[in-house]
């Protein structure tokens, strides 16, 4: 589950820190790109954490752990692709 959640992170974030770069006021373009792409992930990881920890012994909810996993993925093949685009000048 947190190696999971790290590659999520890490995945969303250094595309939008690459995007990010490029511009003026880099920290707060980056604060603002990055809002809207971190909130799903972050509801997840606290969903998952929260049942990986409760005491009823529910378990993990596959769904969710598919689903951030999904996610990781896209966003890992979108900065693949998207990163040449990035950094030409």
């Amino acid at each position: 589950l947190s190696c999971a959640g790290a590659a999520a992170l890490a995945a969303n974030l250094t595309i939008v820190a690459a995007v990010a770069s490029r511009a003026e006021n880099h920290t707060t373009l980056m604060a603002v790109l990055s809002f809207p792409i971190i909130i799903p992930v972050l509801f997840l990881l606290i969903r998952l954490s929260g049942e990986a920890i409760s005491p009823t012994g529910v378990g993990l909810d596959l769904d969710a752990l598919l689903f951030l996993v999904g996610i990781t993925i896209v966003l890992t093949v979108l900065s693949v692709l998207l990163f040449p685009f990035v950094w030409r000048e």
